[in-house]
């Protein structure tokens, strides 16, 4: 049947071609060259062609031309769906597991991007999917300005950090190197006195030298990381302290077991950073 009019209202037919089953095909384009249909709209709505579809996008076509802003944030408010389309007829394949469809719900979409959508003569809600290729550039670009931003944020403070470990090295060594200058001593007094302090240095340092902290495994972590140390057997106490890069103590363990062993520091105990122990 061909139904022809000469006058219509907005988006109704001029011309229109009924065919008989589910799955015949109209508006079919034979080629040729291919000696195949390049182009054909299906019956049960899908529309085919060989290569490509172009769509008209050139700069002289268009006025008010705005970026997308928050494209981000508006992504992530959309919610993509796996879906089967009702059957005309309701037939006996409707939920079964094939003619799935990937894609959104129109009246979802026009909350967060209603310039997509459109409202049809028939009451249903369309929608350009083509539209949102362009919020989904804008969108991952926006994605990766935040990670290059982190990067450069997480590569100043892993400087920091080794800034301010050679620091505490630097404060270290120079304390355990320290001995006090010896005062109203006479000649022989300062010998023997100097001696004892060199003495006492030696012992000192033979005494830290027996307790060993290891670097934590792995590193960086998200769940776990397990820190191994050894605590001479004539130590008193130990503890493992925890600070951020300002030095600020955020947690200690206290250590009680003497020789090679390990603590496990849970990563849901701190929040995202870099740490100093």
């Amino acid at each position: 049947m061909v139904d022809i009019k000469a006058q219509t209202a907005n988006w109704q037919p001029a011309l229109r071609i009924t065919v008989p089953t589910r799955y015949s095909c109209a508006y079919n384009l034979w080629n040729t060259y291919y000696n195949k249909d390049v182009f054909y709209v299906c019956g049960d709505g899908y529309l085919w062609a060989l290569k490509a579809g172009y769509f008209g996008s050139d700069v002289g076509l268009k006025k008010n031309i705005t970026p997308i802003e928050d494209a981000l944030q508006k992504v992530k408010n959309l919610q993509g769906i796996r879906f089967q389309y009702k059957e005309g007829k309701e037939s006996s394949d409707v939920d079964n597991n094939e003619n799935f469809r990937l894609g959104f719900v129109a009246q979802e979409v026009e909350k967060v991007f209603p310039e997509v959508v459109k409202d049809m003569s028939d009451g249903v809600k369309a929608m350009s999917y083509t539209d949102l290729i362009a919020v989904l550039v804008e969108a991952i670009k926006e994605q990766q300005t935040q990670i290059e931003n982190l990067q450069e944020t997480v590569s100043q403070q892993m400087y920091d950090a080794i800034f301010l470990k050679e620091q505490i090295n630097a404060c270290c060594q120079k304390s355990l190197d320290y001995s006090p200058p010896p005062q109203n001593q006479n000649k022989n007094t300062k010998q023997k006195s100097n001696s004892s302090i060199n003495n006492n240095k030696k012992e000192i340092k033979t005494k830290l030298q027996q307790g060993k902290l290891y670097d934590n495994v792995p590193n960086p972590f998200n769940i776990s990381t397990e820190i191994k140390f050894e605590i001479p057997d004539n130590a008193t106490s130990a503890q493992l302290m925890i600070c951020d890069l300002n030095g600020i103590e955020l947690k200690t363990y206290n250590l009680n077991q003497k020789g090679l062993s390990s603590i496990i520091i849970q990563g849901s105990e701190f929040a995202a950073g870099i740490y100093l122990y």
